[in-house]
């Protein structure tokens, strides 16, 4: 029985292993606005800047 025991432990740990890594974990894709400052002349795009406000409808999803 000493000897079945740690395959009774690790078995379900490699079968959640191998079932995970058959299908890659895909993101979703951000919302980009067109978005940009004016710094002295200087314009600097900011395109996630909806993302920055966590209340939002469009951050939660």
């Amino acid at each position: 029985m000493k000897r079945l025991l740690p395959i009774f432990v690790f078995a379900p740990f490699l079968a959640a292993l191998l079932l995970a890594a058959d299908k890659p974990f895909v993101y979703p894709q951000p919302p980009k606005s067109a978005q940009a400052d004016d710094y002295f002349g200087t314009k600097v795009a900011d395109p996630y800047r909806d993302m920055e406000n966590v209340d939002a409808e469009a951050t939660r999803k």
